[in-house]
């Protein structure tokens, strides 16, 4: 199973693929631009240096918070948005619980 994370919580936006829970590729930055300006190019990016096509992806994890409601609101949005378009499920990831399993 492929899944792509993402997390937009705080002031730091991270996507990363996992495939078989093995993290294939993490891409984080900590820009002065909104997450609305950097997710969809991040993810892009990741998956053009993989070579894999998004169709690919048999899930969609988003964080939940807590966290920046702006934040969490963009990544919730590009999640269902992939999602809606990919017809995958999208998985609620709680922020606090990710950070306490060491994801």
């Amino acid at each position: 199973m492929r899944i792509l994370g993402i997390e937009s919580s705080s002031l730091v936006a991270s996507v990363a693929i996992v495939t078989d829970d093995v993290v294939t590729a993490e891409y984080t930055v900590h820009l002065k631009k909104t997450h609305s300006q950097t997710l969809l190019p991040m993810i892009d990016q990741m998956m053009g240096l993989l070579e894999m096509e998004l169709d690919t992806v048999d899930a969609i994890a988003v964080s939940g918070g807590p966290g920046s409601f702006t934040g969490r609101r963009i990544g919730s949005a590009t999640g269902k948005g992939l999602g809606l378009a990919l017809n995958n499920p999208l998985i609620h990831v709680p922020t606090m619980d990710a950070i306490a399993d060491n994801l």
